[in-house]
């Protein structure tokens, strides 16, 4: 797979416009599930861009955001642009655990998520990853749908180097193989019904990766402080792989992997 460089524009809109990815799983579900889904979670939800394309296509379901407190004014923010605004009165956000979510056995239809669980990761490490995936088996009725979106690097030179940067800087924020969703979920009763290859081909240039890398080391254990969360310094990471970013670029998300599971 060839991977472009970014404009700086289409850096900075980046994970906002994410190559249209999240509209196309929205319309990839409804399509599979049509109008018969009354609530959706989108879990964790982030800055809920994908709880509004999920809004747009189910328009009589209710939609629930769940992150972290964190995430509330950037939701809010992204709320009130008006691009948004038809969807409003239908779409919610609440912080919550997502290992132990307020919520009753089988009371959802569907589930979504868009890369969350690298935060999970991040913030609950391994055992949060599965304590989460337990409560998606319980707050889900039977035959009901849980997507996860998840990333995979290949082995171009700038894939390679993306994926040494983030296994490096110690933040634990990685996805692991697909195995390891669809094996878990198997002993929770679900079978895997869909898998789907997105390709997002672009890559950083090193201003960009220097951006990204920075904001890491710096404001992700701030951000994350009370989990604990604590990386590397960004002079450590840059001394390491700095050269080969300039010559080569650093992959964004460059391979995303959508599974549909369906509960039993």
């Amino acid at each position: 797979m060839d991977l472009e460089y970014f404009s700086d524009e289409e850096y900075h809109r980046a994970f906002i416009d994410f190559g249209g990815v999240r509209e196309e799983i929205a319309r990839l579900l409804f399509h599979s599930l049509g109008m018969n889904t009354e609530i959706i979670l989108d879990i964790p939800a982030g800055h809920g861009y994908l709880s509004f394309e999920v809004a747009k296509r189910f328009k009589q379901s209710r939609v629930l955001g769940i992150g972290l407190p964190n995430d509330c004014t950037a939701y809010l923010r992204i709320r009130n642009q008006n691009k948004f605004s038809p969807f409003y009165d239908r779409v919610d956000f609440t912080a919550c655990d997502a290992t132990r979510l307020a919520l009753p056995a089988g009371s959802c239809d569907l589930i979504v998520n868009f890369l969350g669980l690298e935060d999970i990761r991040m913030t609950r490490g391994e055992t949060g990853v599965l304590q989460t995936l337990s409560e998606f088996a319980r707050v889900l009725r039977g035959g009901a749908i849980l997507e996860l979106t998840i990333a995979e690097y290949g082995d171009t030179p700038e894939e390679e180097i993306a994926k040494s940067v983030w296994e490096s800087i110690g933040l634990n924020a990685v996805f692991q193989p697909i195995n390891f969703y669809s094996d878990k979920l198997n002993e929770l009763d679900f079978k895997l019904t869909k898998k789907r290859k997105m390709l997002y081909p672009k890559k950083m240039k090193a201003n960009q990766a220097r951006e990204e890398i920075e904001f890491a080391c710096l404001n992700a254990p701030k951000i994350y402080k009370s989990f604990g969360v604590n990386s590397v310094s960004f002079d450590e990471i840059w001394s390491e792989f700095g050269s080969l970013i300039e010559t080569h670029g650093m992959a964004y998300w460059s391979k995303l992997w959508v599974l549909i599971f369906q509960k039993v």
